[in-house]
């Protein structure tokens, strides 16, 4: 299955339940581009981090090249959403001050995008790519890790972030790196979803509700009046684009 088609489908409760990123990166992100005017987010998916960073007041545009994730994001708010990859992202040379990859940047093809990332930003431009990574430093949190890599054969997500940054460093050297911690409560409908949003669940998981009566057990083993603590280290690799 092409990496672009396999969220097709999971685009409501994507938006639903995923998270979304702590502030500290956000000022982050905006300190690396000299005087950051248009930021572009590629792989924006169904907006979560596009409607983010429009907080800021700086115009935001977001690529994706999943319809169905893109009719959500329109949905949600009136922010610039078009058609694209990261690859080919439609827009013009030299127009984004600040690039941006939330939870994307290991689908991407990484020759073909870093060049992507060149013709469209200006000279003082940077790019920042970042990723929630879950911990595993609570019983639950231990156990959902569990639960995954019992149950899905296609689950690898932990790691794609870490490969991902080493592979990111070998072609940007000067690269800065930095993790923020980050903590989303969550209910059990929320847990649900945000297990059920993820493609390595949806093609990775042979029965799907033999699956979430495990993850049932698992809440009622470690939920505080049914809420949970999703726990994150927001992990994030900048670099400028042209030196």
């Amino acid at each position: 299955m092409r990496s672009t088609e396999r969220f097709t489908g999971l685009a409501t409760i994507y938006g639903q339940a995923r998270p979304s990123y702590p502030p500290e990166l956000v000022r982050w992100c905006l300190e690396q581009a000299s005087a950051p005017g248009l930021i572009v987010d590629l792989g924006c998916g169904t907006g979560i981090s596009t409607r983010l960073f429009a907080t800021t007041g700086h115009p935001v545009v977001g690529i994706d090249p999943n319809a169905d994730m893109l009719a959500t994001a329109r949905g949600e708010g009136a922010q610039d959403y078009r058609m694209g990859t990261s690859e080919q992202s439609g827009l013009p040379d030299a127009c984004a001050d600040l690039i941006i990859a939330a939870q994307a940047f290991h689908w991407f093809d990484l020759d073909r995008t870093f060049a992507e990332v060149e013709r469209i930003a200006t000279a003082r431009s940077a790019c920042v790519a970042f990723w929630n990574v879950r911990l595993e430093d609570t019983p639950f949190m231990q156990g959902y890790e569990t639960l995954l890599r019992t149950w899905s054969t296609q689950y690898e997500v932990n790691e794609r972030a870490g490969r991902m940054i080493n592979a990111i460093r070998e072609r940007a050297p000067h690269a800065e790196l930095r993790a923020f911690m980050h903590a989303v409560p969550m209910d059990r409908a929320r847990v649900r979803n945000l297990a059920l949003s993820s493609s390595y669940v949806k093609h990775g998981v042979e029965d799907i509700p033999v699956f979430l009566q495990a993850l049932d057990a698992l809440l009622d083993a470690t939920s505080s009046n049914g809420v949970v603590e999703m726990r994150y280290a927001t992990r994030a690799i900048a670099w400028r684009v042209h030196g």
